[in-house]
């Protein structure tokens, strides 16, 4: 992911490199920067994280903020010398700075070893790296965060022994970083969609099946996103297929005049917006949204579903003189827990897996959350099992996948999932997940097959409490 961040940003900023980078670690050498004036010094320098990013396509948001919401961080350093590092998912990378810019080297496939400079501007605890494409907020540290980070960073006795979350960012997570970075940098940038073809604006809805999903387009309106008119298309998308399922995974975009419309983003104002990402079950529904910049005194703008692949395309057109609006009739979730057909008849236990209990509680963000208790039982008699590599969890919630929480202050049960079980030994470990209704939750345990498929070996269904 922080190759997916620097690319993006180098990409804006007129690096022709076009093949893999690799951090040098003499960066903060040979530059051609002095250092920070000594008001900047002052002003400037000390810790910041990442939070917040803009103007990427939406491929490229929704990968970072997935990954986010994985527990992700990204954390920058800044020195009164002008000397700093950068830090994403325990990867750090030297760097130097002054008054107006950062400089990076990067080592390209060729061998050269081109330091790289990034603009940034600064004020009141802000500071905003910002190319013509893209723009990263950094806010700084609190105390408490730097005194966290001091503690369990990449650089202590706990970072380098390593917590669950720096264990997976070493083994599944870093895979899945793998795949997705080389997916966007390698297939999906050679990806060239057609242009969305013309047409007058639509009466009514629009449907159709794309990728097992079946979309129906039901309007749209205009939202100001960060001051600047946004139109807000609403579908709903049914999953048809037998397995679960992602409207992330279709490629969705909107025209206007020939051009394709930047992608905009603000799930405080649409909620939906997010709604893309959730996975669903079969057979469920849920109602999503897409927002993108545009000029309501030009033309009919074209909105598009569809495939990656060779599917029918699913496309809407709206008049920005004359908007639908968002839908009337509020979305119902089907609340049954059982999800027939997917998670129907799975008993509570299997030979290796119990589960045991939940626990509700209020995250960190002030969020309704819920934990979930399960006990692992290695059966092997002489081999150690690394659970996280081969076994994983859901929570469904009205047939859609809930958020894990990714926390600073793991329980014993959480760091657990990182552990490895010895022959026969019995591990008692514990997920979270933020909480979307009040519905039922059916927790899930799977083993991952070996052709990638997850077989579900154990289900619950839990109760919310009203409080």
């Amino acid at each position: 992911v922080i190759l997916l961040v620097l690319s993006m940003l180098l990409t804006a900023v007129g690096c022709s490199n076009t093949g893999i980078v690799s951090v040098s670690t003499d960066a903060a050498q040979n530059t051609d920067l002095k250092g920070p004036g000594p008001e900047s010094a002052r002003a400037l320098a000390g810790a910041y994280k990442l939070t917040g990013m803009t103007g990427g396509s939406e491929g490229e948001m929704k990968i970072v903020s997935t990954m986010v919401s994985m527990g992700a961080k990204c954390y920058l350093f800044l020195e009164e010398d002008g000397t700093g590092r950068m830090n994403f998912m325990e990867a750090e990378m030297p760097l130097r700075w002054d008054d107006s810019s950062i400089i990076i080297r990067l080592e390209a496939d060729g061998g050269e070893n081109e330091p790289i400079r990034i603009p940034f501007t600064g004020s009141e605890g802000i500071l905003q790296i910002s190319t013509s494409e893209y723009s990263m907020d950094f806010g700084r540290l609190t105390d408490e965060e730097l005194a966290y980070y001091e503690e369990n960073g990449p650089g202590s006795l706990k970072g380098q022994i390593g917590s669950t979350a720096q264990k997976l960012a070493g083994g599944v997570e870093e895979s899945l970083t793998d795949i997705l970075f080389f997916a966007l940098m390698s297939g999906m940038s050679s990806y060239e969609p057609e242009p969305i073809p013309e047409g007058e604006p639509t009466e009514g809805t629009v449907s159709g099946l794309v990728d097992g999903m079946e979309i129906t387009i039901l309007g749209a309106e205009e939202v100001y996103i960060e001051d600047s008119p946004c139109l807000v298309f609403y579908f709903d998308a049914v999953n048809r297929s037998d397995a679960l399922n992602a409207a992330w995974l279709l490629d969705i975009e909107a025209s206007q005049d020939g051009s394709f419309l930047e992608y905009a983003w603000d799930t405080e104002i649409v909620p939906e917006l997010h709604h893309v990402d959730y996975d669903i079950a079969p057979g469920r529904k849920i109602r999503c949204a897409y927002a993108c910049q545009y000029d309501p005194e030009c033309g009919t703008v074209g909105f598009r579903v569809c495939s990656y692949h060779d599917d029918p395309a699913v496309i809407y057109y709206a008049d920005p003189k004359n908007l639908s609006g968002a839908p009337a009739e509020p979305f119902a979730f089907d609340s049954d827990p059982s999800i027939p057909g997917f998670l129907e008849g799975i008993a509570e236990e299997s030979e290796d897996i119990r589960i045991e209990k939940a626990e509700f509680f209020t995250d960190e963000d002030g969020n309704d959350a819920v934990r979930f208790y399960f006990t692992f039982r290695n059966l092997s008699e002489n081999e150690s099992v690394p659970l996280y590599y081969e076994h994983g969890s859901y929570a469904f919630q009205d047939g859609i996948a809930l958020d894990f929480i990714w926390s600073d202050e793991e329980t014993e049960e959480e760091q657990n999932l990182g552990e490895e079980a010895g022959p026969g030994e019995e591990l008692l470990c514990a997920r979270s997940f933020v909480l979307r209704t009040g519905s039922p939750i059916a927790f899930t345990v799977y083993e991952e097959g070996d052709d990638g498929t997850e077989i579900f070996e154990a289900v619950k269904v839990f109760e919310v409490p009203e409080s």
